[in-house]
């Protein structure tokens, strides 16, 4: 599952889950889209888009910077 790839084979100051179904490498994250209900979708390195939702929101704000 996920949520045992998160917690045992992935580096987590490398990877972050961002989504029920998505754990992006955050050194791939290239921009961040805000929608009105709360979550985002990001952007990352070869122009893959994946799915932020609210609940993982403040967790991947507390390790990227965001500027407007």
């Amino acid at each position: 599952s996920l949520t045992r790839l998160e917690q045992r084979v992935l580096d987590p100051h490398l990877f972050l889950r961002v989504h029920r179904s998505a754990i992006v490498n955050v050194r791939a994250v290239t921009a961040a889209e805000s929608f009105e209900h709360g979550d985002m979708q990001l952007v990352l390195a070869g122009g893959y888009r994946v799915p932020c939702s609210r609940k993982y929101r403040p967790r991947l704000a507390e390790r990227l910077y965001f500027t407007n």
